[in-house]
C-alpha cells in the first residue's frame, strides 16, 4: 500500500507544479510556483532554483527540471536498503512523496565546470553539502552485477560508479518526475 501511496503523492506533486503558468523566480518565496521544465535551455541558479517556503524551506524547485529535491542530505550515510526507506517514508517540509533520484536526475544538479566541490551551479541554495567528494545513492541499476548494484554519484569528481547494496552512501532525496525504481531485496 506504501508504494500505491507514493506514486499518488507524486502525481498529485506533479499535478500542483505543472498546473498554471510560471511564476517569477525568487530565492526563497510562497507559492505558487509553477516549474516550467525547461530541458533546452540553461538557467542561472538564481532564477534556476527555488527555495520552497511552503515546504518550511527544507526543500528546493529545480525549474529547469521541475523536480523537487530536498534541500540538505542526509546527515549519516547509508545502505541501499536503508536509504530507499528513507527516502520513501521522509516528510520533509511537511510533504511525503520523496523517492531516491535516478543517475540522470542527479547528474541534472552538477556543473561539470563549476571550480568548486559541491559541483553545483554558482550560487545554489543548497545547504549541508561536504567539501570533499562524496558519493550519493541513485536508483539506477548497473549493468554489471544486475539488481546487487546501484548507481551512485560523486559530487566532486561528477561521476557514476556502481556501489553494492551495503555500501555506505549519502542520501539525497528527489520528489516529481519519474519511476523510484526497483526496490531493494
Amino acid at each position: 500500500m506504501k508504494f500505491f501511496t507514493g506514486h499518488l503523492a507524486r502525481a498529485g506533486a506533479c499535478a500542483l507544479l505543472f498546473a498554471a503558468s510560471p511564476a517569477g523566480a525568487q530565492t526563497a518565496a510562497n507559492g505558487p510556483y509553477y516549474a516550467t521544465p525547461s530541458w533546452d535551455q540553461t538557467l542561472p541558479a538564481a532564477t534556476r532554483f527555488i527555495v520552497l517556503a511552503n515546504f518550511n524551506n527544507e526543500a528546493v524547485l529545480d525549474r529547469e527540471t521541475g523536480l523537487v529535491w530536498w534541500r540538505s542530505p542526509q546527515a549519516e550515510r547509508d545502505s541501499f536498503r536503508g536509504a530507499y526507506p528513507t527516502c520513501f517514508g521522509a516528510i520533509t517540509g511537511g510533504r511525503s512523496g520523496w523517492r531516491l533520484p535516478t543517475l540522470v536526475e542527479f547528474f541534472t544538479l552538477l556543473d561539470f565546470h563549476a571550480p568548486t566541490i559541491p559541483r553545483f551551479p554558482a550560487g545554489h541554495p543548497f545547504t549541508g553539502f561536504s567539501s570533499i567528494d562524496t558519493t550519493f545513492w541513485t536508483t539506477t541499476v548497473s549493468p554489471n552485477g544486475g539488481d546487487q548494484y546501484r548507481y551512485v554519484v560523486g559530487t566532486g569528481y561528477t561521476y557514476g560508479v556502481r556501489s553494492d547494496l551495503t555500501g555506505r552512501e549519502s542520501v539525497l532525496c528527489v520528489r516529481g518526475g519519474g519511476d523510484p525504481g526497483p526496490a531493494p531485496r
